[in-house]
């Protein structure tokens, strides 16, 4: 028997044949078509991240030094210049909306002292006040940064601080 090409055609690509309306026996129905149901989308909530090279000085090094005052204000003003400038070099803008949230992630490289998270404080802190210095933050009074969290994390090269702003949906 010879055989021809239409043997050994792909079905996959042959137009579907007519149905046939198929007759249920009596008392039997056909089963329902489930669609599922649409969930809710979430909306998108904007973040920002900032990227900070090094660390701010842990809440027991910063309130200790050794000339007082004067070496605390110096430390803190430094750690303001380094968030403004590193804001201004990541185009990190004003959140469009209030309230915000936000995380401090410490990032030690290796060789570095891993500080505890109450020591983070004062990183968090500097970094929140250096935002409202210059000009991003409103102000950092609960009424606009609804909640805030710090966590020390390990990274294989340089130490940095990750700062990020997210903004709430009401």
């Amino acid at each position: 028997m010879k055989k021809s090409w239409t043997d050994f055609e792909d079905v996959s690509y042959r137009a579907p044949a007519k149905t046939r309306a198929v007759k249920l026996p009596a008392g039997v129905r056909a089963p329902a078509v489930q669609v599922a149901p649409e969930l809710p989308r979430m909306a998108a909530q904007p973040t920002q991240v900032l990227i900070i090279d090094g660390l701010a000085p842990s809440l027991n090094k910063d309130k200790r030094s050794s000339k007082g005052q004067r070496r605390s204000k110096a430390l803190e003003q430094a750690w303001y210049l380094r968030v403004k400038l590193a804001a201004r070099d990541q185009g990190i803008l004003p959140p469009s909306s209030y309230p915000i949230t936000v995380r401090c992630e410490c990032y030690f490289g290796p060789g570095q002292r891993r500080l505890d998270w109450v020591n983070l404080a004062t990183t968090a802190k500097l970094t929140e006040d250096g935002l409202v210095r210059c000009g991003i933050l409103r102000n950092d009074s609960p009424v606009y940064v609804l909640e805030g969290s710090m966590r020390p994390m390990r990274t294989d090269g340089e130490s940095y601080t990750k700062f990020i702003i997210t903004e709430v949906s009401q």
